[in-house]
């Protein structure tokens, strides 16, 4: 066997990740792959280690809501507790990802000794699901996945007609959940339909427009809902919106020093109760302009410079963090200044 894929009919205006995985063999993930260029992509599958000692590996099954083995699903760690310290997030030397094979087993090998893992596992069709804290070692784990509800609406404009290729999210309200999943994100067809697929179920979601930057669509209100149980559809039915309440805030960053501003400065404009935010450029004179934002909200705005600091005596917006401000937006702002500092030299003689 040659080893030889061909990939046919993709779009070479997207940039893809491809995830190669056979039995015996650790996974390889190749991401921000161009289909536009023409050389052959070349993948290596390194050989599943035997003899590995116990607290090098971890083995488990992933089966559905019935039992049933799940295919395909792949098997992320993203935390791990090692010598006794815990955390959650990337972890060094172990498998980037593990996929089940048809039996629904997979395998997951480390360089060093761990004690711990926590694992996300996704597969089509199945809500994403964390596990925490699983033992490393011979026992094998089942992780059973949800297939979730469905989640079905329509967006029309003013005078009752569609809208088509809105950009639409829905997020768990509690974001802090252990069961926490993330944004579902779609844009409507052509009739302003939405269907989100494998909702986490009986769970408080906030659904919204998302932020628009070139086609300004339009957006509708922020609204509250709970998802159905498992397996049934919850039809939110229909969104209206305007496009006329979009707002665009202008400002200037400032340094009270004085100091020109570097080049390539950047800020982050994000909505306190939607999973949803935008880059926003920064002249080099301080000017900013941020558009596509839905009125009546509360904002946060995010800027770091080294060497410098929010200034708590110059701004006049509520600080939430020390790089980050907040304002409610009724409508358009035609002069948002926020003002940086430089921050105290620290005396290292005392």
């Amino acid at each position: 066997m040659s080893g030889q894929f061909v990939i046919q009919d993709l779009d070479e205006s997207l940039i893809f990740n491809v995830l190669v995985a056979a039995n015996g063999y650790i996974a390889v993930i190749k991401t921000e792959v161009d289909p536009d260029k023409k050389d052959p992509l070349e993948l290596k599958l390194a050989n599943v280690k035997k003899g590995l000692p116990e607290d090098h590996l971890m083995t488990g099954t992933v089966v559905d809501q019935r039992g049933k083995p799940v295919f395909g699903a792949q098997v992320f760690i993203d935390g791990a507790t090692q010598g006794g310290r815990t955390w959650g997030g990337r972890v060094q030397k172990v498998d980037k990802v593990a996929i089940t094979n048809e039996s629904g087993e997979f395998l997951l090998t480390s360089q060093e000794a761990f004690e711990q893992w926590s694992l996300t596992v996704s597969a089509a069709g199945f809500v994403n699901t964390s596990t925490k804290h699983l033992d490393i070692g011979d026992k094998k784990h089942k992780i059973q996945l949800d297939p979730g509800s469905t989640v079905v609406g329509k967006v029309e404009n003013q005078n009752g007609k569609p809208v088509a290729n809105l950009q639409v999210g829905i997020c768990q309200t509690d974001r802090g959940s252990d069961q926490f999943v993330g944004e579902y994100v779609i844009a409507t067809d052509q009739n302003g339909r939405f269907e989100f697929n494998s909702v986490l179920s009986n769970s408080e979601f906030t659904i919204y427009s998302k932020l628009v930057n070139e086609d300004e669509i339009g957006m509708f209100e922020i609204e509250a809902f709970d998802s159905s149980k498992s397996e049934t559809t919850k039809d939110l039915g229909v969104f209206k919106v305007d496009q006329a309440a979009i707002c665009t805030i202008k400002g200037r960053l400032v340094l009270t020093d004085g100091k020109p501003l570097p080049s390539g400065m950047r800020m982050l404009a994000s909505r306190e109760n939607a999973w949803d935010s935008q880059n926003v450029d920064i002249t080099e004179d301080g000017t900013f302009e941020i558009r596509g934002l839905a009125p009546n909200e509360d904002y946060s705005f995010s800027v770091r410079l080294k060497g410098y600091r929010l200034s708590t005596k110059h701004n006049k917006l509520q600080q939430t963090q020390a790089w980050q401000l907040s304002k409610y937006v009724e409508g358009d702002v035609k002069m948002l200044e926020i003002f940086m500092e430089p921050e105290p030299k620290i005396d290292s003689a005392k």
